[in-house]
């Protein structure tokens, strides 16, 4: 695995410098599906198992050939063919809830929001504002992260951006801690207190940051990774999230739109001055 660390500040110029034209975790679920999503597959498997289907079933051959190489999504399959081979018992589809993939739609706007940041050099746009709740969290985050040491007698390394270059170059992450040697990360939230109070009584790691805690594990190479959410005078809400089969999915669809990005980022170098 080839895992680049860069120690250095986060807020900097040049921490800003590193992150211009990479994807990075707070925007992972602007571009990916998380959702449950259903699968197709041989139900045995062709190596260990000779099964056949005839050519002469021109649909379900051409899933069969599909499916040869592995499971697929059963939406990106010719519908009549697949059903057919499902009612041959060739193959099955099944809902995985770990299930994540790439939103082409979604991928391409936030690629032109990307390589519009690196192309564009004049100085005439209006200045991103944090929001007051944004502002918070920034100032709390230091009292966070000792908060979390105190409480759990794990020490924080602070570190300023990752890249994983088996995933991606233009993929990165920016933890707010990595602890046990890298084995696993921190991620501190501190919101607003109705929003605190939620997570308490949802109980499980928040959807809104799903993409970026697997994202970050992913690309940090981490077998797990801490959730804390910190509000003043309010009990803490800390979990840990294990690596699990929702983090090699994203990590898949992270892949996906680094090729991507590459592809667009070629096409469009000519439009530059």
């Amino acid at each position: 695995m080839s895992i680049e660390t860069f120690n250095l500040e986060q807020g900097s110029d040049e921490w800003f410098a590193l992150r211009k034209g990479k994807l990075t975790a707070s925007s992972y679920s602007k571009v990916v599906s998380s959702k449950s999503l259903k699968y197709a597959e041989l139900t045995k498997n062709p190596r260990e198992q000779p099964c056949y289907v005839s050519p002469m079933a021109k649909r379900q051959f051409e899933v069969f050939e599909e499916l040869m190489d592995g499971r697929k999504l059963a939406s990106t399959l010719n519908p009549s063919g697949l059903k057919g081979l499902v009612e041959k018992e060739v193959a099955r589809v099944y809902e995985d809830a770990m299930g994540c993939s790439l939103s082409k739609a979604a991928a391409l706007k936030h690629i032109d929001c990307m390589l519009a940041d690196v192309y564009y050099k004049e100085d005439d746009l209006q200045p991103h504002r944090p929001s007051f709740a944004m502002e918070r969290g920034t100032r709390l985050e230091e009292v966070a992260r000792i908060d979390f040491e105190m409480r759990t007698g794990i020490t924080v390394e602070e570190v300023g951006f990752i890249v994983n270059s088996d995933i991606g170059k233009h993929i990165g992450c920016s933890p707010d801690g990595i602890v046990d040697g890298g084995k696993g990360g921190l991620e501190i939230k501190c919101p607003l207190p109705p929003t605190h109070l939620k997570y308490h009584r949802e109980g499980k790691l928040p959807d809104e940051y799903k993409a970026q805690v697997h994202g970050c594990m992913a690309v940090a190479g981490a077998d797990y990774w801490w959730f804390t959410s910190f509000c003043p005078n309010i009990k803490d809400f800390t979990l840990r999230v294990d690596r699990n089969d929702y983090t090699e999915n994203l990590a898949r669809s992270l892949s996906e739109f680094d090729e991507l990005y590459a592809q667009h980022k070629t096409k469009t170098q000519h439009l530059t001055q």
